[in-house]
């Protein structure tokens, strides 16, 4: 399968044309293949592997394969499982995940219409880091479900052209999977061709110029014996920020053959297949409006604009100068060149200028560097802000970034930012094949089962998620004193951090084999005497499950600055001075204006992509600046194809799960008590290519294969006792009563994570107990199940939660560098400029050369620089210098951090790193009580309602992720902690000096870390303690309302927890004391009508969905302040509509 990264495109997927043929055959086949309307209807006996959609009853499913992995009557189930019926996503007009996990029991979904962000709650929300092609979910507060396809795990979303059902397990089930999401999961069964003759078209049209055609077409080519189906669907759905879009193109292929191998009719031979083929192509929407960072400019800034020449008082805390507000401009701008786009809507850059000085080339005398003493400043993100104020609490960082909420400064609620600067894509191919027999009326059977999926999908961020800010260029001059002719104006920075590209391609190849046998003692003994009865009857099943994984994924920068540019030609990639950073304006001049509401700014309109150009630079030879061409190297190009492309990540591994599961489930005393009993036992080897070796920060290869082995064993316990009928007769209303409990367990295999000491991680585990009753009356048209469900997860990946985590490995290496530099007298980064030679001999041998730049207090003249240092102070900073140096090289990282962060040059100062193979992780329980009740009281009328009651919390972190963080900080509280990484200059001589490991440490691992270990026992983030939601439907059935539906839908969540409040001493969060947001609550309207039109010949349905009928555009808040204020909103979901027409012949 081929894995390119794409721009939109409007192809069919592959084998299209050979797809479409043959689906055009089976739309004008002859209509003798179809049965005679009056020839009497078989009724054909399921495999006990198989369920279909048949079977239900309108929002009602009775069966499942969730249970046991053979089809199970739900009521026999004690875990929590929960069916969506084809009927429930027709008349909600529920698509995909997105659409559907609204209405479901404790499920939570990501996107425009979905009930929460999934972003956490850290100081800045990453809306660009979920790149995957399945939604974002999250299942009883805990993590994100498993996604499956056929019961294997898959990649590809699910989409309802296909889909026969939707099975969701709540928590763990080793039975299912030993090796799945301890949340659970979310099974799509595909459709299977059928022993008939139907075509069914369907068309759409919806908000924001939406569109959807599908067609489904089945044929039995044999009767009884072999029938195939052509399936295939083009949605194009747009979103209410535009250009935002996702355009799903899909085939789908099935064939079923059941020919008669044995002359005997108690015998049943399957064999099935299925083929799809997708490509999915889009720009996302974002969930959060940008960050701000204009309005502190007109509300506290006074509308401050300051020149280059000294600016870096500015950002100095104690001069006159000072301005908390000052730093960063959207985050990313440090050292490296900016290029700037005029306009929104400008392809072609304007010109470009670099961040800060060069210095170029490098001398020994700083006075012959640059005087300017600044570089480019803008306005800081709110979480910097309060820690720079040394606001209440800033010890454990508690602020957070801050939403626009203006929406007439930008229309965020209409706008993607960014626009066609962001992109997702995904393509994929999926084949399926079983071979299954029966034997003995159903009682022996066997089934084979091989399922391979390809998938590969591709991103590009335009926006770090820290740069998706709008600002204000606060700068009056550029670096050679020249006026910046776009001093005032708004502008969004791009580039840098979380920016970039990145592909992943998977494949999953996966054999199973099932066998069971049922042991009925009526068949041994007499029928239905006392003792059958009671021994009644037992089915034993064994599974063996094979599963290979191979993956590849890339990563690279949009674009950087080529090693041409001699300025910054000794750095990395990936390094700030190595950034071609993009500033775009986004209007015009706003000084003088009394605020920002009502610019209405413009989102990008052009594709912007930084192209090589020139721009001045410090020339410490002719001390003047001097133009040097500025190459910029652009990955996503046409100079590249995927082989060539310039990598800043890549890993590749296999992984092989092999699973071998038994399971026992009894029917006793007539079925009345049903015990089960399931083990399983899986062995997970996971053969990682290693860590990426790099030169200058792009990879050139693999620095060698390491293999790990995890195995793991897990067990099912359920048991569901049924009110005997004997009883049951005397309650009233047909009343069945029936009590559960479940006990299980599963883990996930991954065995390639590392902690931040290199040893291998025990894989996240889940353990769920569920129990509660259940009642059914009224024939079945009446069923109502209580949950209570205690479920928790250990050692599973925190993601988004702890900011600065890669510091613990980037902080090494760059401290690593400098050491070296200094150790070994290179003079390359970071070790500084001749600031002076000691009258000492050297300490450590790299000759007595003082690298660290002194405070200006210690020139010999402050009027004349030229004049350098006194001699006092050359001694004293370079014994702070020399003892860094070797205090550093005293507590050298072991061999196994160093392999775990991809620091393969560590010992020759190279500064790579990587965080691909190290997770950090944690521990969380969630406790609740589920409700669900299924009516269909009348014919024509159907309603689900549900509702849970959630309380879910994080319990720990990993005792690795503390112990080190602990015990290397105390370590930089030694002299190593004094090592410099951002160059020897600009820095004064005191133990916390700026730009020291020992500061960077304080101020990028300590504050999450502290800010994590306070939330230890509060809420995950989002959640709401309680949700409900009901669906009904009514389609009349005589009168002159006959083939006419109507129903409704009805979404409520209690309010959110946002945050918590400080403490009394205000060094961490006092849980108990919470904040909440809103509750939310969504009606969802519909009314159909169906009739026969063409002589009867073709059943036509029209239906109208609204999808919150009543929205507003009150933004939701995510994130609060420690006072309580907002920070971070969700965009709510807007009003949307679906004209469907569905026709049937």
């Amino acid at each position: 399968m081929k894995h390119t990264t794409k721009l939109h495109q409007n192809t069919l997927p592959r084998v299209a044309t050979g797809a479409l043929a043959l689906g055009a055959w089976l739309l004008v086949s002859p209509l003798g293949y179809a049965q005679d309307d009056t020839e009497e209807e078989q009724v054909f006996e399921l495999s006990p592997f198989t369920v279909e959609g048949a079977e239900e009853e309108g929002y009602r499913a009775t069966s499942t394969l969730a249970g046991t992995r053979l089809r199970t009557n739900l009521k026999d189930v004690g875990s929590a499982i929960s069916v969506v019926t084809g009927k429930f996503l027709q008349d909600t007009g529920s698509n995909n995940s997105e659409d559907l996990l609204v209405y479901t029991t404790g499920t939570e979904v990501a996107g425009q219409g979905g009930n929460f962000a999934g972003l956490g709650d850290g100081a800045m929300l990453n809306d660009g880091e979920h790149t995957s092609p399945v939604s974002n979910t999250r299942v009883r507060g805990l993590a994100s479900a498993d996604n499956l396809r056929d019961y294997f795990l898959t990649d590809i979303p699910w989409d309802s052209y296909n889909t026969d059902r939707i099975d969701l397990q709540r928590g763990a089930n080793s039975i299912l999977f030993g090796i799945g999401s301890p949340a659970g999961i979310i099974n799509n069964t595909t459709n299977t061709a059928n022993f008939d003759d139907s075509n069914k078209v369907g068309i759409d049209i919806g908000s924001f110029d939406s569109y959807r055609v599908s067609l489904d077409m089945n044929r039995e080519v044999i009767e009884d014996v072999l029938a195939v189906r052509f399936s295939a669907l083009l949605d194009d759905k747009k979103y209410r920020q535009d250009p935002a879009f996702r355009k799903d193109e899909r085939i789908f292929l099935a064939m079923r053959w059941e020919p008669e191998l044995f002359d005997s009719d108690s015998a049943n031979t399957s064999i099935t297949a299925n083929f799809e083929t997708g490509d999915i192509e889009g720009i996302n929407p974002r969930l959060t409006p940008p960050q701000d960072a204009i309005t502190p400019w007109f509300e506290e800034m006074d509308q401050a604009t300051y020149a280059w020449q000294d600016s870096n008082q500015v950002t100095t805390l104690g001069t006159d100068r000072y301005s908390p507000w000052v730093g960063a401009a959207g985050g990313r701008i440090y050292d490296g060149n900016v290029v700037v786009f005029d306009s929104a809507s400008d392809s072609t850059q304007s010109f470009a200028f670099p961040a800060a000085p060069q210095n170029y080339p490098a001398v020994s005398d700083s006075s012959l560097n640059d005087t300017s003493n600044g570089s480019y400043k803008g306005i800081l993100n709110y979480n910097q802000v309060g820690k720079n104020l040394g606001l209440p609490g800033s010890v454990i960082s508690p602020y957070k970034n801050k939403s626009l909420t203006d929406a007439s400064i930008f229309d965020f609620y209409n706008n993607l930012i960014e626009g066609e600067n962001r992109q997702n894509n995904s393509e994929f191919e999926a084949y399926n094949v079983k071979v299954g027999q029966t034997f003995l009326d159903n009682k022996v059977g066997l089934e084979l089962v091989y399922d391979y999926q390809d998938t590969s999908w591709d991103y590009k961020n335009f926006l770090a998620y820290d740069a998706a800010t709008i600002t204000v260029d606060i700068m009056e001059t550029l670096i050679d004193g020249s006026p910046n002719p776009n001093v005032g104006r708004p502008m969004v920075v791009g580039g840098g951090g979380s920016a970039g590209s990145g592909s992943t391609a998977r494949q999953r190849e996966n054999w199973r084999f099932t066998a069971f046998g049922e042991l009925d003692f009526n068949d041994v003994l007499e029928p239905d005497s006392g003792l059958a009865k009671i021994l009644g009857s037992h089915t034993f099943t064994y599974s063996r499950t094979d599963q290979t994984i191979n993956e590849v994924t890339k990563s690279w920068n949009n674009w950087y600055v080529g090693s041409g540019y001699a300025p910054t030609a000794g750095s990395s990639v990936g390094q700030a001075s190595r950034d071609a950073t993009t500033i775009t304006y986004l209007g015009s001049d706003l000084r003088g204006l009394s605020s920002a509401s009502g610019l209405y700014l413009s989102r990008l309109t052009a594709i912007q992509e930084a192209e090589s150009t020139s721009v001045i630079q410090w020339d410490t030879t002719t001390q003047s600046y001097v133009t040097y061409d500025l190459p910029i190297v652009n990955p996503n190009s046409s100079d590249y194809t995927d082989a060539t492309r310039p990598l800043t990540q890549l890993l590749e591994y296999e992984e092989d799960i092999t699973s071998d599961v038994f399971v026992w489930q009894g029917y006793l005393f007539g079925g009345d008590i049903v015990p089960m009993f399931g083990w399983r036992k899986d062995v997970d080897v996971n053969a990682n290519s290693g860590a990426a070796v790099k030169l200058d920060g792009i990879v050139t290869g693999l620095d060698g294969a390491y293999t790990d082995e995890v195995e793991g064993q897990t067990r099912t316990y359920s048991l569901v006792a049924h009110l005997p009928q004997s009883l049951a007769e005397k309650l009233p209303w047909g009343i069945q009563l029936s009590a559960f409990y479940n006990e299980s367990s599963n883990f996930r295999p991954d065995a390639g994570r590392r902690d931040i000491l290199g040893q291998p991680i025990p894989s996240p585990t889940g353990e769920t107990k569920d129990y509660g009753i259940s009642v059914s009356a009224f024939d079945g048209k009446f069923n109502l199940k209580i949950n209570k469900y205690e479920t928790s997860v250990t050692n599973d990946t925190l993601a988004g939660e702890l900011g600065g985590a890669y510091y613990i490995g980037a902080g090494e290496a760059w401290g690593q560098a400098a050491a070296y530099n200094l150790l070994n007298n290179t003079g390359n980064w970071p070790a500084g400029e001749n600031y002076g030679t000691t009258s000492a001999a050297s300490a450590y041998g790299a000759g007595n050369i003082l690298r660290w730049q002194p405070s200006d207090e210690f020139l010999v003249d402050p009027s004349d620089s030229s004049l350098g240092y006194t001699q006092e102070a050359i001694d004293a900073g370079y014994a702070i210098q020399a003892a860094a140096v070797e205090d550093w090289y005293a507590n050298q990282l072991p061999a196994e951090f160093l392999a775990a962060w991809g620091m393969n040059d560590y010992a020759t100062g190279g500064g790579s790193w990587s965080m691909n193979s190290v997770a950090v992780t944690g521990d969380t329980l969630s406790k609740g009580t589920e409700y669900e009740l299924n009516m269909n009281p009348i014919d024509g009328l159907n309603i689900s309602i549900n509702a849970s009651k959630t309380s879910a919390k994080r319990l720990s972190l990993a005792a690795a992720y503390t112990d080190w963080i602990e015990s290397r900080y105390e370590a930089l509280q030694g002299p190593m902690g004094d090592m410099r990484i951002w160059g020897g200059g600009n820095w004064v001589l005191t133990p916390n000096a700026g730009g020291t490991v020992r500061t960077d440490y304080e101020n990028q691992v300590l504050p999450p870390y502290q800010l994590a270990l306070a939330l230890n026992g509060s809420e995950v983030p989002e959640l709401r303690p309680w949700s409900f939601n009901m669906v009904t439907n009514y389609a009349f059935q005589d009168g002159k309302f006959e083939g006419t539906n109507v129903g409704f839908g009805y979404r409520w969540q209690d309010k959110s927890v946002t945050g918590f409040a400080l403490n009394d001493t205000e060094d961490g969060y006092d849980v108990d004391n919470k904040y909440y947001g809103p509750s939310e609550d969504a009606v969802d309207l519909w009314i159909g009508y169906q009739t026969s039109i063409r002589n009867d010949s073709v059943d036509w349905k029209i239906q109208l969905n609204l999808r919150n009928a009543f929205a507003t555009k009150d933004l939701i808040p995510i994130t609060v302040q420690p006072d309580g204020s907002p920070a971070a909103y969700r965009i709510p979901e807007p009003t949307t509509f679906t004209l469907s027409n569905t026709f049937e012949f």
